[in-house]
């Protein structure tokens, strides 16, 4: 989205792993799944830097905000993503709680 200098991530609760009910540690394989999120934590943290120092705001909307039980509407989900593209605010995340800065 060039005109409002954004990039949007949708990210997978699980693959990403993101601190709500959609995210549990598979009971087998444990270590192999850890570290294997644990990668892909790290590389979604180094790219997102990438692309703030490049002058990119970033959104991840997680995926728990799109499906399940605590889902956001979908009249509410296009507020915060409005809300975001258009107010050119700082990096954020959204879940099922709204809308977040990224720490």
């Amino acid at each position: 989205m060039n005109d409002y200098d954004c990039v949007i991530f949708t990210h997978g609760c699980f693959w990403h792993h993101h601190h709500c009910y959609l995210f549990n540690v598979p009971a087998t394989r444990t270590a192999f799944w850890l570290e294997k999120i644990g990668k892909n934590v790290e590389r979604d943290e180094r790219d997102i830097q990438r692309l703030q120092a490049l002058g990119w705001r970033v959104l991840i909307v997680w995926e728990c905000a799109l499906r399940g039980r605590a889902k956001l509407s979908d009249a509410a989900l296009a507020e915060r993503l409005e809300e975001w593209i258009c107010g050119g605010g700082a990096s954020a995340q959204i879940d099922t709680q709204g809308i977040h800065l990224l720490s």
